[in-house]
């Protein structure tokens, strides 16, 4: 289960269940206050239109909670649904908030319910929440404005100004809480993204390995046995023979997988999933230089770093025609006090006219979203980052301290 989706269940929880239960005890406990005489300013037909729509509020939640039980996923796939039910809850919500609620407790009541509202709902969700307390507030303002602006109140002036500056300011706190929120889960379920895949992407290299050991294993073991046969069809003077068992031979070792190695094994993991999974055949690759293990970078950056700069470049080279001939080459360099990977890949033009005009290279969504997760590697650790045009090739370069 991920973070944002265990998240959301809380949210649901507390918005199905709490919100209405907590309504509905507050209903119970001001008709039972206008039966024993108390609150005689209220209305009778407010207070069974406040307690019938709880009810329902509570019978629809309980609808959803059913259905969440069997699938998980059932309010993602009806979020339209929900977020229209939770948007007519609010309204009908704030109208009783604004003419239920005696006066007295009207700001209080306000700012508690905004404050409680920050856990469970998202940013857009939270701006459409205060808009409507927002315009309801105005509306009632308009309408009974002797109950909101009461102005044969003692420093009338210096009341109003305080209750509507603390009220926006408990808006503007209440926003900014679940933006941030927000973008924290979100930062924090890429992260557990990013780390599955690098995960997924060592296993790769290390079962690569395993069949490169087991196929080393074999070439040696019959490697000997090849010897003899070639020595005796030479010996016995059988060019032709000999010469059609050299190409069996040699077709029988390049018809094997390739294996890629940097020297650091979360290079060479990325290496060796993309590259065998993801480029074409005919493009032409070539891996210069190489990496020492790297503590200066996390794992996980360093994975999320090479495979967009590698994924962009194959998405890139694997649109050339392969009349062509594309290549694709990956330099690896280590100095005293930095590192550096350099992607050399050939592209087309159509990317090339693209390349040109920076800012319709932002328009490519996932080519723009993978250089800006280079970015942001690379800023996170003072490295440098430089791109160029030169000819029919893109160079990608980058460079990070040791």
């Amino acid at each position: 289960m991920t973070i944002v989706k265990k998240y959301w269940d809380s949210v649901y929880a507390y918005i199905l269940l709490v919100v209405p239960l907590c309504c509905i005890c507050a209903g119970i406990y001001f008709t039972t206050c206008r039966l024993l005489g108390y609150y005689s300013d209220l209305s009778w037909t407010y207070l069974i239109l406040f307690d019938i729509t709880q009810l329902i509020y509570l019978g629809i939640s309980i609808y959803y909670i059913i259905h969440a039980r069997k699938d998980s996923f059932y309010i993602f796939s009806h979020m339209i649904h929900f977020k229209g039910f939770m948007s007519s809850v609010m309204i009908i919500q704030y109208f009783f908030i604004l003419a239920f609620f005696p006066s007295d407790y009207l700001w209080e009541c306000t700012f508690i319910f905004m404050a409680a509202s920050i856990i469970f709902f998202d940013f857009k969700l939270m701006c459409i929440h205060g808009g409507y307390y927002t315009v309801f507030l105005f509306i009632a303002s308009l309408l009974k404005p002797e109950v909101f602006f009461p102005l044969d109140e003692p420093n009338y002036k210096e009341r109003i100004a305080f209750r509507l500056t603390s009220y926006f300011l408990t808006l503007f706190l209440s926003l900014l809480v679940v933006y941030l929120a927000e973008r924290f889960l979100i930062q924090s379920q890429e992260k557990e993204e990013e780390n599955l895949i690098l995960l997924e992407k060592q296993v790769d290299y290390y079962k690569n390995t395993e069949l490169m050991d087991m196929e080393l294993r074999k070439f040696r073991h019959d490697i000997i046995n090849h010897f003899a046969c070639m020595k005796f069809l030479l010996n016995n003077n059988n060019i032709e023979e000999l010469n059609t068992y050299f190409q069996d031979l040699e077709t029988s070792f390049t018809g094997n997988e390739t294996i890629y190695f940097s020297g650091n094994h979360i290079i060479d993991a990325v290496l060796n999933n993309d590259l065998t999974r993801h480029c074409k055949e005919f493009v032409e690759i070539s891996i210069h230089g190489s990496l020492t293990e790297i503590s200066t970078v996390s794992s996980i950056d360093l994975c999320t770093l090479f495979s967009n700069l590698l994924s962009n470049a194959i998405n890139s080279v694997n649109q050339c025609p392969a009349t062509s001939k594309p290549e694709l080459s990956v330099n690896f360099h280590s100095g005293k006090h930095y590192f550096s990977i350099i992607v050399i890949n050939s592209i087309d033009e159509n990317r090339k006219k693209h390349f040109k005009e920076k800012h319709s290279v932002k328009k490519d969504r996932n080519h723009g979203f993978g250089l800006g997760k280079i970015k942001d590697v690379v800023y996170k650790y003072n490295g440098r980052f430089e791109q160029q045009l030169a000819e029919d090739k893109i160079i990608t370069e980058v460079y990070l301290p040791l």
